[in-house]
């Protein structure tokens, strides 16, 4: 019955200046072969990670490379940046035209409207100009009459007094 011996690191081995099983030197080279196989086997996974890696690692960018789409993406940036400043400035042109075509509009309707009202006012201003005679006519018609009626009544009043007084007397 072989006993399969644990495998240990060489490091191990040499930095406590023995071998597991206090036999020779002998112990050492017969598990040789099995720790060979095993690296062989690690190579082997490393190998395929290794490629892996490679693989995967072409697709990586380089410090250069993302300089580089810095430099493009700020450029990019800027161009947008003029193209939007030219447009907001043709915009706010075109705005001011428009406003001002608006402010010339609004005064000249506002000019008619002033018109027509003026017009309007000096034919209510006739009209009541032509009540005012009219009522002035017609006030100076009653205060006629007013007056004709007091200065007859007054005078037949008092002659009325007169003879009811010279009677009593």
């Amino acid at each position: 019955m072989s006993i399969t011996p644990k495998i240990t690191s060489v490091r191990v081995c040499r930095v406590k200046n023995h071998y597991p099983h206090q036999g020779s030197r002998d112990y050492f080279l017969q598990n040789l072969g099995l720790r060979v196989g095993k690296l062989e086997v690690d190579v082997a996974d490393i190998r395929v990670n290794l490629a892996a890696l490679t693989t995967r690692s072409e697709q990586f960018a380089t410090k250069s490379d993302i300089t580089e789409l810095r430099g493009e993406l700020r450029a990019e940036m800027g161009e947008l940046r003029e193209e939007l400043r030219a447009e907001m400035g043709e915009l706010r042109e075109e705005l001011r035209g428009e406003m001002g075509e608006l402010r010339e509009e609004l005064r000249g309707e506002m000019g008619e409207l002033r018109e027509e009202l003026r017009g309007e006012m000096a034919a209510m201003r006739g009209e009541i100009n032509g009540f005012r005679g009219e009522f002035s006519g017609m006030l100076h018609k009653a205060i006629h009459k007013q007056t004709v009626l007091i200065l007859t009544i007054v005078p037949a009043s008092l002659a009325v007094v007169a003879g009811v007084s010279a009677w009593f007397s």
